[in-house]
């Protein structure tokens, strides 16, 4: 899977990429790196999906994504 489409994770479309583009999150491996509570304060994702997003990410790509 590309690391670069971040649509590709669940609960990200394009909005939400823009967003995480705009912070410099560009990459799955950056997104799993990302520490929940700035994911969280990032207002097209909030709290609630902060936490589905990073579940998400665990779950299909595994506890290091490839590079």
């Amino acid at each position: 899977m590309e690391t670069e489409d971040l649509t590709k994770v669940k609960h990200i479309g394009a909005s939400r990429m823009k967003s995480l583009n705009d912070l410099g999150i560009t990459t799955i491996e950056q997104l799993f790196e990302t520490p929940l509570d700035k994911l969280a304060q990032i207002p097209t994702i909030g709290g609630h999906y902060a936490k589905l997003i990073k579940d998400a990410v665990s779950e299909s790509y595994g506890k290091n994504p490839e590079k």
